[in-house]
């Protein structure tokens, strides 16, 4: 299992298209930190703004206020992602497998 939290509150969108247990198999959170995002309009990794811990499997979990966080599991195939917070827009975008449980509100 991979946990991701928050490391504090955001002030621009972040476009995570990258967190989606698709991306994260096999990998190691060295690997899933360096994951390109983009923060406002500039590139910036996941591990810019998460603490990651564990390793990449279908199964992933994420913590804090992730409103302004966008396109968590876009395109997600597989796998399972738990919500622990409120989270932004288009979470399970074109989604075509798996499971998303939020525990919050999603945008």
């Amino acid at each position: 299992m991979t946990i991701l939290t928050l490391k504090s509150k955001l002030e621009a969108p972040l476009e995570a298209g990258a967190i989606v247990p698709d991306h994260f198999l096999g990998k190691t959170a060295a690997d899933i930190s360096g994951l390109e995002v983009t923060y406002g309009n500039h590139p910036a990794r996941i591990g810019d703004f998460f603490n990651v811990v564990g390793i990449g499997t279908p199964e992933l979990t994420l913590k804090g206020d992730l409103t302004r966080v966008k396109n968590i599991a876009a395109g997600m195939t597989q796998g399972k992602i738990t919500v622990h917070g409120d989270v932004g827009m288009h979470l399970g975008s074109a989604m075509r497998g798996g499971e998303i449980d939020v525990f919050g509100t999603a945008g």
